[in-house]
């Protein structure tokens, strides 16, 4: 057994691990099997010059990360930006090489532009919620 780990601290990384799962997985399959597996697919609506899917598929991983960086280790917020943008960008990335070797799908570079932007969007929310953060404690 491992002295001194603390299985609580890394519980954080959880939600970035499925979304990140899930993202790829979504990857794998066709459209029609998404629609038919995932059904608040179905409600988001999308077209080709503003895909919102992809924002809200990759601002919570950003999110997410931000926050997992922030509970697990001593970088300063800098260097946590930058490796949860990291992390959309590769996942972003694998997501559309995946697409290649997908039926009926197609990928786009494009795409990749849409999931960082959902990736930056998730670091804007994650940089006020700790600003918000940081003045309720000023306040206290």
């Amino acid at each position: 057994m491992i002295k001194n780990f603390k299985f609580d601290k890394y519980i954080y990384w959880a939600p970035v691990l499925l979304l990140s799962v899930l993202n790829l997985y979504l990857s794998c399959l066709s459209w029609q099997e998404i629609r038919d597996q995932f059904f608040y697919v179905k409600i988001i609506p999308q077209s080709t010059g503003f895909k919102l899917r992809h924002i809200v598929q990759f601002a919570p991983l950003s999110l997410f990360s931000c926050f997992a960086f922030i509970k697990t280790t001593q970088l300063k917020l800098k260097k946590i930006y930058l490796y949860s943008f990291l992390i959309v960008f590769i996942e972003a990335t694998l997501s559309e090489i995946l697409q290649i070797f997908a039926p009926n799908r197609i990928s786009a570079m494009m795409d990749i532009l849409w999931s960082v932007l959902g990736g930056l969007i998730g670091l804007f929310i994650s940089y006020f919620v700790l600003k918000i953060q940081r003045n309720n404690r000023a306040l206290s």
